[in-house]
């Protein structure tokens, strides 16, 4: 869609090549504006990199959607400090250093969205580092409000429940 109305579209992935190459393929039939970037937000130089990227080329921004996230399903005894982090850098600390790096390229107007999740208001046992840290993603959505409060930007936090994705399926099959 945001290809369609002309926009320039920066898609990143982790892990999922498959996903990545078929919205490549889906998207060269609309349009040539666009990147799918393969970055792993447990990295911070990763995420430096990308940043550096996007401030290279001088892109300014109207939408950003922080959406990326991690989990690690473990007891709260058996969750090891590494799986801590990760799910924190993934959800929490990449997606304010983004922001915060890029504060200078986002348009006035513009919208950024993160998705937090049910879990951040109804913790769940097995993944407790999950949920806290999108409570940090709700945190961080109401702080950058009043960092951006004057630029006509919205920032919104949408929390879904369980969306049946592919890695929903396959992790009920396991």
């Amino acid at each position: 869609m945001l290809l369609k109305k002309g926009y320039y579209v920066i898609v990143t992935y982790a892990h999922d090549k498959e996903s990545a190459e078929a919205f490549t393929n889906e998207a060269t039939n609309v349009s040539k504006s666009f990147d799918v970037c393969k970055i792993d937000q447990t990295d911070r130089l990763q995420t430096y990199a990308i940043i550096d990227s996007i401030k290279a080329s001088g892109l300014k921004l109207d939408c950003l959607i922080c959406n990326a996230s991690i989990t690690r399903r473990s007891s709260f005894t058996s969750t090891l400090d590494s799986d801590w982090d990760d799910m924190m850098e993934v959800a929490v600390n990449s997606h304010y250093i983004i922001i915060r790096e890029l504060f200078h390229q986002i348009n006035q107007n513009s919208r950024i969205v993160f998705t937090a999740s049910k879990l951040a208001l109804y913790p769940h046992a097995t993944v407790l580092g999950y949920g806290v840290s999108k409570s940090g993603v709700v945190a961080l959505t109401k702080g950058l409000m009043k960092e951006f409060d004057g630029t006509g930007t919205t920032i919104n936090a949408v929390a879904p429940g369980f969306v049946d994705t592919e890695w929903q399926k396959k992790k009920h099959k396991r």
